[in-house]
Protein backbone atom coordinates (compact mmCIF):
# COMPACT_ATOMS: atom_id res chain seq x y z
CA UNK A 1 0.00 0.00 0.00
CA UNK A 2 2.64 2.11 0.92
CA UNK A 3 4.36 1.73 -2.61
CA UNK A 4 1.60 2.28 -4.25
CA UNK A 5 0.87 5.50 -2.24
CA UNK A 6 4.02 7.28 -3.39
CA UNK A 7 3.29 5.74 -6.75
CA UNK A 8 0.18 7.68 -6.99
CA UNK A 9 2.03 11.13 -5.46
CA UNK A 10 4.85 10.94 -8.09
CA UNK A 11 2.05 10.83 -10.93
CA UNK A 12 0.00 13.50 -9.39
CA UNK A 13 -1.08 16.54 -12.00
CA UNK A 14 1.39 17.83 -14.17
CA UNK A 15 0.46 20.66 -16.90
CA UNK A 16 1.34 17.52 -19.40
CA UNK A 17 -1.54 15.56 -17.62
CA UNK A 18 -4.06 18.12 -16.98
CA UNK A 19 -5.73 17.29 -20.41
CA UNK A 20 -5.77 13.83 -19.82
CA UNK A 21 -6.98 14.56 -16.07
CA UNK A 22 -10.10 16.77 -17.38
CA UNK A 23 -10.79 14.16 -20.75
CA UNK A 24 -11.16 10.85 -18.25
CA UNK A 25 -11.35 11.76 -14.63
CA UNK A 26 -13.66 14.88 -14.62
CA UNK A 27 -15.34 14.57 -17.96
CA UNK A 28 -15.14 10.47 -18.21
CA UNK A 29 -16.01 9.69 -14.60
CA UNK A 30 -12.24 7.98 -13.68
CA UNK A 31 -12.67 7.88 -9.90
CA UNK A 32 -10.56 7.59 -6.63
CA UNK A 33 -11.95 6.00 -3.37
CA UNK A 34 -11.87 7.86 0.19
CA UNK A 35 -8.31 5.93 0.91
CA UNK A 36 -6.80 7.04 -2.26
CA UNK A 37 -6.59 3.68 -4.12
CA UNK A 38 -6.24 4.12 -8.32
CA UNK A 39 -9.37 3.47 -9.91
CA UNK A 40 -10.10 0.37 -12.69
CA UNK A 41 -9.20 3.64 -14.84
CA UNK A 42 -5.88 3.67 -14.79
CA UNK A 43 -3.77 2.01 -17.64
CA UNK A 44 -0.91 -0.41 -16.07
CA UNK A 45 1.85 2.21 -16.06
CA UNK A 46 -0.69 4.57 -13.22
CA UNK A 47 -1.12 7.06 -15.91
CA UNK A 48 -5.31 8.17 -16.18
CA UNK A 49 -6.86 6.03 -19.32
CA UNK A 50 -7.91 8.68 -21.70
CA UNK A 51 -11.29 8.70 -23.31
CA UNK A 52 -10.71 8.66 -27.18
CA UNK A 53 -13.34 10.76 -27.89
CA UNK A 54 -12.93 13.41 -24.58
CA UNK A 55 -16.50 12.53 -24.07
CA UNK A 56 -17.37 14.44 -20.27
CA UNK A 57 -20.51 13.55 -18.61
CA UNK A 58 -24.04 13.35 -20.23
CA UNK A 59 -23.38 14.34 -24.22
CA UNK A 60 -20.76 17.35 -23.10
CA UNK A 61 -17.39 16.88 -25.24
CA UNK A 62 -14.15 18.25 -23.91
CA UNK A 63 -12.58 20.51 -25.30
CA UNK A 64 -15.95 22.46 -26.76
CA UNK A 65 -16.03 22.81 -30.81
CA UNK A 66 -16.66 26.72 -29.95
CA UNK A 67 -15.92 28.58 -26.99
CA UNK A 68 -18.57 28.92 -24.13
CA UNK A 69 -18.45 32.01 -22.09
CA UNK A 70 -20.09 32.08 -18.25
CA UNK A 71 -20.75 35.04 -16.13
CA UNK A 72 -20.01 34.45 -12.38
CA UNK A 73 -19.30 36.53 -8.56
CA UNK A 74 -16.77 35.51 -6.26
CA UNK A 75 -14.65 36.52 -3.45
CA UNK A 76 -11.24 37.99 -4.41
CA UNK A 77 -9.03 35.26 -4.19
CA UNK A 78 -6.55 35.20 -1.13
CA UNK A 79 -8.05 38.54 -0.55
CA UNK A 80 -5.96 39.88 -3.35
CA UNK A 81 -6.00 37.92 -6.52
CA UNK A 82 -8.81 37.39 -9.23
CA UNK A 83 -9.79 33.81 -9.19
CA UNK A 84 -9.45 33.87 -13.57
CA UNK A 85 -5.65 34.89 -12.44
CA UNK A 86 -5.39 31.23 -10.66
CA UNK A 87 -3.39 28.64 -12.41
CA UNK A 88 -6.01 25.91 -11.93
CA UNK A 89 -8.51 28.02 -13.06
CA UNK A 90 -6.31 29.35 -16.06
CA UNK A 91 -5.73 25.39 -17.03
CA UNK A 92 -9.41 24.48 -16.98
CA UNK A 93 -10.55 26.91 -19.13
CA UNK A 94 -7.81 26.55 -21.49
CA UNK A 95 -8.19 22.68 -22.07
CA UNK A 96 -12.34 22.71 -21.88
CA UNK A 97 -12.44 26.16 -24.12
CA UNK A 98 -14.35 27.35 -21.64
CA UNK A 99 -14.24 31.19 -20.43
CA UNK A 100 -15.37 32.63 -16.70
CA UNK A 101 -15.76 36.60 -16.69
CA UNK A 102 -15.45 37.08 -12.95
CA UNK A 103 -16.91 39.77 -10.55
CA UNK A 104 -14.63 39.27 -7.64
CA UNK A 105 -15.38 41.31 -4.12
CA UNK A 106 -13.13 41.75 -1.09
CA UNK A 107 -14.34 39.20 1.51
CA UNK A 108 -15.42 42.11 3.88
CA UNK A 109 -18.31 42.72 1.04
CA UNK A 110 -19.01 39.37 0.34
CA UNK A 111 -22.15 39.02 1.87
CA UNK A 112 -23.44 42.35 1.18
CA UNK A 113 -22.89 42.62 -2.19
CA UNK A 114 -24.03 38.89 -3.42
CA UNK A 115 -27.60 39.28 -1.62
CA UNK A 116 -27.97 43.04 -3.42
CA UNK A 117 -26.60 41.76 -7.02
CA UNK A 118 -29.09 38.50 -6.29
CA UNK A 119 -32.44 40.70 -5.68
CA UNK A 120 -31.38 43.20 -8.35
CA UNK A 121 -32.90 40.92 -10.63
CA UNK A 122 -29.05 41.56 -12.68
CA UNK A 123 -26.92 38.88 -11.68
CA UNK A 124 -24.31 36.49 -13.58
CA UNK A 125 -24.69 32.90 -14.60
CA UNK A 126 -22.54 31.66 -11.43
CA UNK A 127 -21.52 32.00 -7.48
CA UNK A 128 -18.51 30.48 -7.08
CA UNK A 129 -16.74 30.87 -4.10
CA UNK A 130 -19.64 33.34 -2.78
CA UNK A 131 -19.87 32.48 1.01
CA UNK A 132 -23.73 32.03 0.75
CA UNK A 133 -25.37 30.32 3.46
CA UNK A 134 -27.24 26.98 3.51
CA UNK A 135 -30.87 29.08 4.30
CA UNK A 136 -30.15 32.02 1.58
CA UNK A 137 -29.60 29.21 -1.16
CA UNK A 138 -32.75 27.37 0.22
CA UNK A 139 -34.28 31.08 0.33
CA UNK A 140 -32.99 31.54 -3.22
CA UNK A 141 -33.73 27.98 -4.60
CA UNK A 142 -37.45 28.67 -3.85
CA UNK A 143 -37.58 31.72 -5.61
CA UNK A 144 -36.34 30.25 -9.07
CA UNK A 145 -32.84 32.35 -8.70
CA UNK A 146 -30.63 29.54 -8.23
CA UNK A 147 -31.83 26.47 -9.93
CA UNK A 148 -31.51 22.36 -8.38
CA UNK A 149 -28.46 20.72 -9.27
CA UNK A 150 -29.33 16.77 -8.32
CA UNK A 151 -30.00 15.78 -11.84
CA UNK A 152 -27.45 17.98 -13.77
CA UNK A 153 -24.52 16.82 -10.75
CA UNK A 154 -25.61 12.67 -11.07
CA UNK A 155 -25.34 12.94 -15.07
CA UNK A 156 -22.47 15.38 -15.75
CA UNK A 157 -20.52 15.14 -12.77
CA UNK A 158 -19.09 11.43 -12.47
CA UNK A 159 -16.22 12.81 -9.60
CA UNK A 160 -18.53 14.13 -7.63
CA UNK A 161 -21.41 11.47 -7.89
CA UNK A 162 -18.98 8.73 -6.86
CA UNK A 163 -17.29 10.57 -4.14
CA UNK A 164 -21.01 11.74 -2.79
CA UNK A 165 -21.87 8.32 -2.48
CA UNK A 166 -18.58 6.67 -1.15
CA UNK A 167 -19.10 8.95 1.39
CA UNK A 168 -22.69 8.97 1.91
CA UNK A 169 -22.87 12.89 2.05
CA UNK A 170 -25.86 13.47 -0.46
CA UNK A 171 -27.76 14.29 3.10
CA UNK A 172 -24.89 17.04 3.68
CA UNK A 173 -25.64 18.86 0.81
CA UNK A 174 -29.61 18.69 -0.11
CA UNK A 175 -32.34 21.13 1.26
CA UNK A 176 -35.20 20.98 3.13
CA UNK A 177 -37.07 20.23 -0.41
CA UNK A 178 -35.13 17.95 -1.34
CA UNK A 179 -33.53 19.78 -3.87
CA UNK A 180 -29.33 21.11 -3.98
CA UNK A 181 -28.66 24.30 -4.89
CA UNK A 182 -24.98 24.36 -4.17
CA UNK A 183 -21.67 22.17 -5.00
CA UNK A 184 -19.95 21.26 -1.90
CA UNK A 185 -16.26 21.38 -0.53
CA UNK A 186 -14.21 19.06 1.50
CA UNK A 187 -11.93 19.39 3.92
CA UNK A 188 -11.06 17.35 7.21
CA UNK A 189 -13.50 17.43 9.86
CA UNK A 190 -12.26 19.85 12.64
CA UNK A 191 -13.64 21.73 14.80
CA UNK A 192 -17.22 23.12 14.73
CA UNK A 193 -16.38 26.25 16.92
CA UNK A 194 -13.54 28.61 16.17
CA UNK A 195 -10.36 26.84 17.70
CA UNK A 196 -9.04 28.34 21.29
CA UNK A 197 -5.48 28.54 21.33
CA UNK A 198 -3.47 28.64 24.42
CA UNK A 199 0.58 29.84 25.18
CA UNK A 200 2.52 26.76 25.74
CA UNK A 201 5.30 28.85 26.06
CA UNK A 202 3.94 31.43 28.62
CA UNK A 203 2.87 27.95 30.62
CA UNK A 204 6.46 26.34 30.25
CA UNK A 205 8.03 29.79 31.57
CA UNK A 206 5.72 29.81 34.84
CA UNK A 207 6.55 25.88 35.46
CA UNK A 208 2.42 25.32 35.19
CA UNK A 209 0.27 22.77 33.69
CA UNK A 210 -2.03 22.98 30.51
CA UNK A 211 -5.46 23.29 32.15
CA UNK A 212 -7.78 20.54 32.04
CA UNK A 213 -10.92 22.23 33.46
CA UNK A 214 -12.19 25.79 33.85
CA UNK A 215 -10.93 26.09 36.76
CA UNK A 216 -7.43 25.43 36.42
CA UNK A 217 -7.82 27.74 32.74
CA UNK A 218 -8.72 30.62 34.95
CA UNK A 219 -5.98 29.95 37.28
CA UNK A 220 -3.53 29.83 34.26
CA UNK A 221 -5.37 33.35 32.64
CA UNK A 222 -4.34 34.91 36.18
CA UNK A 223 -0.69 33.63 36.19
CA UNK A 224 -0.64 35.44 32.80
CA UNK A 225 -1.69 38.57 33.88
CA UNK A 226 0.20 39.00 37.28
CA UNK A 227 3.45 37.21 36.67
CA UNK A 228 4.95 38.22 33.97
CA UNK A 229 4.49 34.97 31.76
CA UNK A 230 6.22 36.76 28.32
CA UNK A 231 9.60 37.07 30.37
CA UNK A 232 10.24 40.46 29.29
CA UNK A 233 10.29 42.19 32.84
CA UNK A 234 7.55 43.61 31.90
CA UNK A 235 4.52 41.93 34.36
CA UNK A 236 1.73 44.47 32.95
CA UNK A 237 1.81 44.00 28.85
CA UNK A 238 0.72 40.65 28.87
CA UNK A 239 -3.27 40.10 27.71
CA UNK A 240 -4.47 36.88 29.08
CA UNK A 241 -7.30 36.03 26.63
CA UNK A 242 -7.71 38.01 23.48
CA UNK A 243 -10.74 38.04 20.81
CA UNK A 244 -12.66 39.75 19.05
CA UNK A 245 -16.62 39.50 18.35
CA UNK A 246 -18.20 36.93 20.65
CA UNK A 247 -16.42 34.75 22.63
CA UNK A 248 -18.70 31.59 21.64
CA UNK A 249 -14.98 29.17 21.55
CA UNK A 250 -15.70 28.29 25.03
CA UNK A 251 -19.08 25.94 24.09
CA UNK A 252 -15.89 23.28 23.41
CA UNK A 253 -15.09 23.12 27.19
CA UNK A 254 -18.79 23.62 29.11
CA UNK A 255 -19.31 20.02 29.01
CA UNK A 256 -21.76 19.58 26.63
CA UNK A 257 -21.16 19.32 22.68
CA UNK A 258 -23.01 22.38 21.55
CA UNK A 259 -24.14 22.07 17.49
CA UNK A 260 -22.96 25.95 16.24
CA UNK A 261 -25.88 25.81 13.79
CA UNK A 262 -28.47 25.33 16.20
CA UNK A 263 -26.70 26.29 19.45
CA UNK A 264 -28.22 22.89 20.74
CA UNK A 265 -27.21 19.78 22.28
CA UNK A 266 -28.68 16.32 22.85
CA UNK A 267 -28.73 14.52 25.90
CA UNK A 268 -31.14 10.75 25.33
CA UNK A 269 -32.61 11.82 22.23
CA UNK A 270 -33.92 15.84 23.63
CA UNK A 271 -32.46 18.93 22.11
CA UNK A 272 -31.57 21.56 24.66
CA UNK A 273 -31.21 25.16 24.14
CA UNK A 274 -27.87 25.84 25.20
CA UNK A 275 -28.11 29.98 25.89
CA UNK A 276 -31.10 28.88 28.49
CA UNK A 277 -29.19 25.81 29.96
CA UNK A 278 -26.92 25.96 33.08
CA UNK A 279 -23.76 25.72 31.01
CA UNK A 280 -24.83 29.19 29.43
CA UNK A 281 -24.97 30.27 32.87
CA UNK A 282 -21.63 29.01 33.96
CA UNK A 283 -20.16 30.68 30.10
CA UNK A 284 -21.63 33.91 31.47
CA UNK A 285 -20.25 33.83 35.03
CA UNK A 286 -16.78 32.61 34.01
CA UNK A 287 -16.45 35.22 31.13
CA UNK A 288 -17.79 37.94 33.45
CA UNK A 289 -15.04 36.89 36.37
CA UNK A 290 -12.16 37.29 33.54
CA UNK A 291 -13.46 40.58 32.56
CA UNK A 292 -13.97 41.81 35.95
CA UNK A 293 -10.08 40.73 36.96
CA UNK A 294 -8.84 42.08 33.97
CA UNK A 295 -8.11 38.88 32.05
CA UNK A 296 -9.82 39.51 28.97
CA UNK A 297 -8.84 42.46 26.41
CA UNK A 298 -11.10 45.09 27.26
CA UNK A 299 -11.97 46.32 23.64
CA UNK A 300 -12.56 42.77 22.48
CA UNK A 301 -16.39 43.81 21.29
CA UNK A 302 -15.06 46.62 19.38
CA UNK A 303 -11.96 46.08 18.18
CA UNK A 304 -11.53 44.09 14.34
CA UNK A 305 -9.86 41.35 13.35
CA UNK A 306 -6.92 43.72 11.49
CA UNK A 307 -6.21 45.43 14.70
CA UNK A 308 -6.28 42.18 17.06
CA UNK A 309 -3.61 40.35 14.24
CA UNK A 310 -1.68 43.93 14.18
CA UNK A 311 -1.11 43.99 18.12
CA UNK A 312 -0.31 39.75 18.17
CA UNK A 313 2.44 40.31 15.46
CA UNK A 314 4.14 43.09 17.33
CA UNK A 315 4.86 42.09 20.56
CA UNK A 316 4.62 38.83 22.33
CA UNK A 317 1.78 39.94 24.31
CA UNK A 318 -1.26 37.33 24.06
CA UNK A 319 -1.92 34.09 26.33
CA UNK A 320 -4.77 32.68 24.41
CA UNK A 321 -6.54 33.17 21.58
CA UNK A 322 -9.21 31.78 19.09
CA UNK A 323 -8.48 31.58 15.88
CA UNK A 324 -8.67 29.66 12.50
CA UNK A 325 -5.18 29.15 13.02
CA UNK A 326 -3.16 31.11 15.71
CA UNK A 327 -0.53 32.76 13.23
CA UNK A 328 -3.53 34.54 12.01
CA UNK A 329 -3.19 36.38 14.87
CA UNK A 330 -0.06 36.31 16.02
CA UNK A 331 2.33 35.56 13.23
CA UNK A 332 4.16 32.66 12.17
CA UNK A 333 7.41 33.45 14.05
CA UNK A 334 5.45 32.78 17.46
CA UNK A 335 2.91 30.11 16.40
CA UNK A 336 4.37 27.02 17.42
CA UNK A 337 4.41 28.76 21.10
CA UNK A 338 0.31 27.35 20.89
CA UNK A 339 -1.74 24.44 20.95
CA UNK A 340 -5.11 23.81 20.46
CA UNK A 341 -6.30 23.79 24.49
CA UNK A 342 -7.37 20.19 24.41
CA UNK A 343 -10.98 19.07 25.05
CA UNK A 344 -11.19 18.93 28.88
CA UNK A 345 -13.52 15.32 27.74
CA UNK A 346 -13.95 13.26 25.04
CA UNK A 347 -17.60 12.91 23.17
CA UNK A 348 -17.95 16.52 24.60
CA UNK A 349 -16.20 18.29 21.79
CA UNK A 350 -18.75 19.26 18.89
CA UNK A 351 -16.66 18.70 15.46
CA UNK A 352 -18.18 19.38 11.77
CA UNK A 353 -17.83 16.97 9.30
CA UNK A 354 -15.64 18.98 7.17
CA UNK A 355 -18.45 19.86 4.38
CA UNK A 356 -19.11 23.32 3.69
CA UNK A 357 -21.93 23.82 0.89
CA UNK A 358 -22.80 26.77 -1.89
CA UNK A 359 -19.31 27.08 -2.68
CA UNK A 360 -20.64 26.79 -6.62
CA UNK A 361 -24.33 27.75 -7.49
CA UNK A 362 -25.95 27.93 -10.88
CA UNK A 363 -28.62 30.59 -11.07
CA UNK A 364 -31.39 30.67 -13.57
CA UNK A 365 -29.73 33.20 -16.16
CA UNK A 366 -27.41 30.38 -17.06
CA UNK A 367 -29.10 28.31 -19.75
CA UNK A 368 -25.97 25.89 -20.37
CA UNK A 369 -25.39 24.74 -17.02
CA UNK A 370 -23.92 21.80 -18.07
CA UNK A 371 -20.51 22.21 -19.66
CA UNK A 372 -19.69 24.42 -16.63
CA UNK A 373 -20.21 21.33 -13.83
CA UNK A 374 -18.47 19.06 -16.13
CA UNK A 375 -15.15 21.11 -16.16
CA UNK A 376 -15.72 21.98 -12.23
CA UNK A 377 -16.24 18.39 -11.74
CA UNK A 378 -12.50 17.97 -12.49
CA UNK A 379 -11.93 18.99 -8.59
CA UNK A 380 -13.58 16.41 -6.94
CA UNK A 381 -11.11 13.59 -8.04
CA UNK A 382 -7.88 12.85 -5.76
CA UNK A 383 -6.03 14.63 -8.34
CA UNK A 384 -8.07 17.49 -9.37
CA UNK A 385 -8.28 18.30 -5.55
CA UNK A 386 -4.50 18.59 -5.63
CA UNK A 387 -4.58 20.80 -8.46
CA UNK A 388 -7.43 22.96 -6.86
CA UNK A 389 -5.54 23.02 -3.76
CA UNK A 390 -2.25 22.96 -4.18
CA UNK A 391 -1.39 23.93 -8.11
CA UNK A 392 0.97 21.48 -10.52
CA UNK A 393 3.54 19.62 -9.67
CA UNK A 394 6.53 21.11 -10.71
CA UNK A 395 5.42 24.74 -11.22
CA UNK A 396 3.99 25.42 -7.36
CA UNK A 397 5.25 22.33 -5.80
CA UNK A 398 7.84 19.35 -5.87
CA UNK A 399 7.26 15.92 -4.67
CA UNK A 400 10.17 14.95 -2.38
CA UNK A 401 12.24 11.90 -2.04
CA UNK A 402 10.18 10.74 0.82
CA UNK A 403 7.02 11.17 -1.20
CA UNK A 404 6.27 13.87 0.93
CA UNK A 405 5.27 17.50 -1.01
CA UNK A 406 6.57 20.91 -0.37
CA UNK A 407 5.41 24.94 -2.39
CA UNK A 408 7.84 25.79 -4.51
CA UNK A 409 8.95 29.35 -3.38
CA UNK A 410 11.20 31.74 -5.01
CA UNK A 411 9.87 30.57 -8.32
CA UNK A 412 7.38 31.80 -11.13
CA UNK A 413 3.94 31.68 -8.74
CA UNK A 414 5.98 33.88 -5.96
CA UNK A 415 8.16 34.20 -3.64
CA UNK A 416 6.24 33.42 0.02
CA UNK A 417 4.12 30.96 0.36
CA UNK A 418 0.95 33.00 0.54
CA UNK A 419 1.77 34.63 -3.12
CA UNK A 420 2.31 30.64 -4.82
CA UNK A 421 -0.98 29.62 -2.55
CA UNK A 422 -2.73 33.05 -4.05
CA UNK A 423 -1.81 32.44 -7.72
CA UNK A 424 -1.06 28.96 -8.11
CA UNK A 425 -4.50 27.36 -6.02
CA UNK A 426 -7.70 27.89 -5.53
CA UNK A 427 -7.91 27.14 -2.30
CA UNK A 428 -8.67 29.70 0.18
CA UNK A 429 -10.29 31.40 3.80
CA UNK A 430 -14.03 31.15 1.64
CA UNK A 431 -14.60 27.25 0.78
CA UNK A 432 -14.22 26.39 -3.01
CA UNK A 433 -15.73 23.47 -5.26
CA UNK A 434 -12.73 20.76 -4.66
CA UNK A 435 -12.18 18.30 -1.93
CA UNK A 436 -9.09 18.12 -0.55
CA UNK A 437 -6.85 15.58 -1.14
CA UNK A 438 -5.28 12.89 0.77
CA UNK A 439 -1.76 14.16 0.06
CA UNK A 440 -2.81 17.48 1.49
CA UNK A 441 -2.95 16.13 4.92
CA UNK A 442 -1.05 13.55 4.75
CA UNK A 443 1.91 14.29 2.99
CA UNK A 444 2.96 17.92 3.79
CA UNK A 445 6.23 18.52 4.01
CA UNK A 446 6.96 20.38 6.98
CA UNK A 447 9.94 22.17 4.83
CA UNK A 448 6.41 23.84 2.72
CA UNK A 449 4.88 25.49 5.33
CA UNK A 450 5.97 24.40 8.88
CA UNK A 451 2.71 26.76 9.87
CA UNK A 452 0.54 25.09 8.10
CA UNK A 453 1.45 21.44 8.91
CA UNK A 454 1.40 22.09 12.62
CA UNK A 455 -1.98 23.80 12.57
CA UNK A 456 -3.12 20.39 10.59
CA UNK A 457 -1.78 18.26 12.95
CA UNK A 458 -3.77 20.40 15.81
CA UNK A 459 -6.41 20.17 14.01
CA UNK A 460 -6.43 16.36 13.78
CA UNK A 461 -5.55 15.85 17.47
CA UNK A 462 -7.98 17.61 18.91
CA UNK A 463 -10.68 15.51 16.40
CA UNK A 464 -9.70 12.94 18.16
CA UNK A 465 -12.34 14.03 21.13
CA UNK A 466 -14.85 14.77 19.23
CA UNK A 467 -18.42 14.43 18.32
CA UNK A 468 -20.69 15.37 15.39
CA UNK A 469 -23.42 16.37 16.78
CA UNK A 470 -26.75 17.16 14.65
CA UNK A 471 -27.70 15.22 11.12
CA UNK A 472 -28.19 17.23 8.52
CA UNK A 473 -31.10 18.65 9.28
CA UNK A 474 -34.30 18.43 6.90
CA UNK A 475 -36.52 20.88 7.72
CA UNK A 476 -40.14 21.30 6.41
CA UNK A 477 -41.07 24.58 4.52
CA UNK A 478 -42.71 25.50 7.31
CA UNK A 479 -40.27 24.78 9.95
CA UNK A 480 -37.52 26.29 8.05
CA UNK A 481 -40.08 29.59 8.35
CA UNK A 482 -39.89 29.20 11.99
CA UNK A 483 -36.44 28.29 12.74
CA UNK A 484 -35.16 31.29 10.38
CA UNK A 485 -37.36 33.99 11.75
CA UNK A 486 -37.17 32.75 15.40
CA UNK A 487 -33.40 31.93 15.68
CA UNK A 488 -32.09 35.25 14.20
CA UNK A 489 -33.65 37.15 16.54
CA UNK A 490 -33.21 35.12 19.80
CA UNK A 491 -29.82 35.51 18.76
CA UNK A 492 -29.13 38.40 18.77
CA UNK A 493 -31.21 39.29 22.15
CA UNK A 494 -28.54 36.57 23.59
CA UNK A 495 -25.54 38.41 22.30
CA UNK A 496 -26.80 41.47 23.57
CA UNK A 497 -27.48 40.17 27.39
CA UNK A 498 -23.84 38.29 26.97
CA UNK A 499 -21.83 41.68 26.33
CA UNK A 500 -23.84 43.69 29.19
CA UNK A 501 -23.15 40.57 31.60
CA UNK A 502 -19.92 39.76 30.84
CA UNK A 503 -18.51 43.74 30.80
CA UNK A 504 -20.68 44.56 34.31
CA UNK A 505 -23.22 46.32 33.09
CA UNK A 506 -25.64 43.56 34.00
CA UNK A 507 -25.98 41.69 36.68
CA UNK A 508 -25.97 37.92 36.09
CA UNK A 509 -27.75 36.64 39.52
CA UNK A 510 -30.26 39.16 39.32
CA UNK A 511 -30.95 38.89 35.69
CA UNK A 512 -30.81 35.75 34.50
CA UNK A 513 -34.27 34.57 34.97
CA UNK A 514 -35.64 37.59 33.30
CA UNK A 515 -32.84 36.96 30.37
CA UNK A 516 -34.50 33.14 30.30
CA UNK A 517 -38.26 34.51 30.57
CA UNK A 518 -37.51 37.12 27.69
CA UNK A 519 -36.38 34.18 25.19
CA UNK A 520 -39.25 31.99 25.94
CA UNK A 521 -41.75 35.13 25.41
CA UNK A 522 -39.88 35.58 21.63
CA UNK A 523 -41.09 31.91 20.76
CA UNK A 524 -38.14 29.71 22.51
CA UNK A 525 -41.10 26.51 22.95
CA UNK A 526 -41.70 27.06 19.08
CA UNK A 527 -38.51 27.05 17.88
CA UNK A 528 -37.55 24.07 20.15
CA UNK A 529 -40.24 22.11 18.52
CA UNK A 530 -39.45 22.79 14.91
CA UNK A 531 -36.12 21.97 15.79
CA UNK A 532 -36.88 18.39 17.85
CA UNK A 533 -39.47 17.70 14.85
CA UNK A 534 -36.76 18.25 12.30
CA UNK A 535 -34.00 16.28 14.27
CA UNK A 536 -36.08 12.93 14.88
CA UNK A 537 -37.75 12.98 10.74
CA UNK A 538 -34.05 13.39 9.45
CA UNK A 539 -32.85 10.54 11.56
CA UNK A 540 -35.87 8.69 10.24
CA UNK A 541 -34.57 9.95 6.98
CA UNK A 542 -31.10 7.74 7.30
CA UNK A 543 -32.17 5.21 8.50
Amino acid sequence: MKQEVVRMKRKIVSVLLVAAMIFSLAACGGTEDKQGEPSDTENEEGDPSVNEEGTAGGDVTFPLDEKMTYTAFSVLHASTYDLDDSLPMQILQEECNIDIEFQSVMSAELSEKRNLLLNSGEYPELLIKSGITTSEMSDYGRQGILIPLEDLIQEYMPNLTAWLDDNDAWQWITSSDGHIYGLPCYELAITDWTPYWINMKWIENLGLEEPTNLDELYEVLKAFKEEDANGNGDPDDEIPLAFNGMPDFLFQYLGEAVDSRTYCYVNDGQLTFAPVSDIYHTYLEFFAKLYAEGLILDTCFTITGEELTAMGTANDVIGSNPAAGIFLTVGRDRDEDYKILTPFEKGKYSIGNGISTGVFCVTDACENPEPALAMFDTFYSQEGGTLATMGVEGKTYTINEDGDWEWIVGGEYGDTVDEVRGNGTIQGTTAGPYISPDIWWNNMSPKTDPDEVYLNKERVRTAEYGVSVLPNMFYSQEDEDIVSTLFTDIRTYCEEYTVQVITGEKDLESTWDEYVSTIEQMGLSELMDAYQRTYENSLEMLQ
